[in-house]
């Protein structure tokens, strides 16, 4: 009988509590503005009670389905055609905000890049799980696993949200990484991305703008650099342990969106630092434990949906030093042979072993090269048998 795996405590309270201190803080930014908007104080509350009520009602119901039961074709390509359908609706509706980001109806409304996230995440897990051996073959694996990826991006970026689409591709970009994609494919998709980016942030104004205005906000403190100043202004005036909940005066028509976008610069405003950083400790007590989480996990799919690798604990010192013997070792088979190693351990086809032991194997195989025939197994090393290729 399987063993079922008890909830870890540390994720759930600390998310309940993340839930928590997100409604009360969400009152407190929101309050003024939803009674000068809507005529009543609560009309962002609510919403926001609503929406954390049916996310843990989904939390718990999610905690109670195998996640390998959504590793099925049905699932995958019917999200993935329901999240294209989504991103080409938004252009038919009309503009918020100058973007075609949302879908709005009666009060709801949703953004449909969101939703490609989880989408990437699901059909990447599912595509690469069986081919793993073949995560070099450019056109039967590499393609068609980067295919939706650059088809959501095209259509976020055309709303335009390319805070968004970077994440989608970085996203993209981890689970190739643990899938054992080799550097030199980053690299070269790396080079492909930069005359676009080039484009999309220096030559579209606002993004311009806003790029300058992070780097120095004074130099137009009344035009774009206004709300950066004023919420430096928010943090500051918080000091050690706030002005109080509901005190805060940055929120007061000086912030746009207090209760989104700046809702941490009310949050330090009111809470201080104490509270700030109790916030952040939070976040990274649950980034702590999803990371545990996911390096003890122990199939391709769970892995590639977490993006990580089992007993990468224990490859962590192994990888550190092999990646540096392969810019200090001058001879040319040695840096081949680590290099190797160092693959076959994200690929999980090497068992964890220290760097001096794979070293000498190496420094073995070396010796020995010039005795082997070219394509011949080398039997050297016990960890692994490989091709040697053909110089």
């Amino acid at each position: 009988m399987a063993k079922r795996v008890s909830v870890d405590r540390w994720v759930f309270t600390v998310t309940m509590l993340l839930v928590f201190v997100g409604l009360v803080m969400v009152f407190s930014a929101s309050a003024v503005m939803a009674k000068e908007r809507f005529g009543s104080p609560y009309n962002f509350v609510l919403k926001q009670l609503f929406w954390a009520v049916a996310g843990m009602i989904a939390m718990v119901l999610a905690m109670k389905i195998d996640y390998r039961r959504y590793k099925h074709p049905v699932v995958v390509f019917s999200l993935l055609a329901v999240t294209t359908l989504l991103l080409l609706s938004v252009f038919l509706l009309d503009r918020s905000h100058n973007t075609h980001r949302w879908i709005r109806w009666s009060g709801f409304s949703f953004e449909p890049s969101e939703l490609a996230k989880p989408a990437l995440i699901l059909f990447l897990a599912f595509f690469l799980e069986k081919r793993t051996k073949t995560i070099e073959d450019w056109k039967h694996t590499l393609l068609p696993a980067a295919a939706p990826t650059v088809l959501f991006l095209l259509l976020i970026v055309a709303q335009p949200d390319l805070g968004t689409a970077i994440a989608c591709a970085g996203i993209t970009a981890a689970i190739l990484f643990v899938a054992g994609m080799q550097f030199r494919y980053f690299a070269y998709s790396f080079a492909a991305s930069i005359l676009p980016l080039y484009f999309l942030l220096f030559h579209v104004s606002w993004r311009r703008d806003r790029m300058l205005a992070f780097l120095n906000p004074y130099a137009d403190p009344r035009g774009t650099g206004f709300h950066i100043i004023q919420s430096l202004i928010a943090i500051s005036t918080g000091g050690l342990t706030g002005l109080g909940l509901m005190e805060g005066k940055q929120k007061l028509f000086y912030l746009p969106e207090p209760h989104t976008d700046f809702i941490f610069a009310v949050t330090a405003e009111e809470l201080g630092l104490v509270g700030a950083l109790f916030v952040v400790v939070l976040f990274a007590i649950f980034l702590w434990r999803g990371t545990r989480v996911a390096l003890r996990t122990t199939d391709l799919f769970g892995r590639f949906q977490r993006r990580a690798w089992p007993d990468a604990h224990k490859r962590d010192s192994t990888a550190f030093c092999l990646v540096w013997r392969l810019f200090f070792v001058r001879d040319a088979w040695m840096r081949r042979c680590l290099a190797e190693h160092f693959q076959a351990s994200r690929m999980n086809a090497l068992p964890a072993t220290n760097c001096e032991t794979r070293t000498h194997l190496c420094a073995l195989e070396a010796r020995s090269s010039k005795l082997l025939p070219c394509n011949s197994p080398s039997t050297t090393s016990p960890l692994t048998v490989r091709m040697r290729p053909c110089e």
